[in-house]
């Protein structure tokens, strides 16, 4: 299902998906769909636990190796706001530092309203290395402006 607000637009999509057989579901995601109602419930318990311990993992890390950055501990989800006006940076050199410098691209905290200028919104849905990885560079890049 779409959801287009131009008409035509819409009846023009609509017209690709059913040429190319979109707009139809396949016996294996009917399958896949059924098997994760009926036997995800282990899989969610244990991706609960790892969101967790990524969650856990970068507040410790940033109060300990960058305790200048402010952690709003998440409640309930893996997105993790920081709080970088400590350094007094613009927003502008704030993302600079973190993609060129670090390596790394985080959501811009003011997407979400003025209130989230120099913070940025952190995803540690990841694999626990890849994390690793991130803050390490996070780290190095912030270590260099002190």
């Amino acid at each position: 299902m779409i959801f287009v607000k131009n008409r035509e637009l819409r009846e023009k999509i609509k017209s690709l998906q059913q040429a190319t057989r979109q707009d139809e579901v396949n016996t294996f995601g009917i399958i896949a769909t059924q098997a994760a109602y009926d036997h995800a419930e282990a899989w969610l318990e244990e991706l609960l636990v790892y969101l967790k311990m990524n969650v856990e993992e970068t507040c410790t890390f940033f109060s300990e190796s960058l305790p200048k950055v402010t952690v709003m501990q998440p409640e309930g989800t893996y997105l993790i706001w920081l709080d970088f006006s400590a350094y007094g940076l613009t927003d502008k050199e704030l993302h600079h530092q973190l993609i060129y410098e670090a390596g790394v691209v985080l959501n811009k905290g003011a997407t979400f309203g003025s209130n989230g200028k120099q913070h940025v919104r952190m995803n540690v849905a990841c694999s626990n290395r890849l994390l690793k990885k991130g803050l390490t560079q996070i780290k190095e890049a912030f270590l260099r402006l002190a």
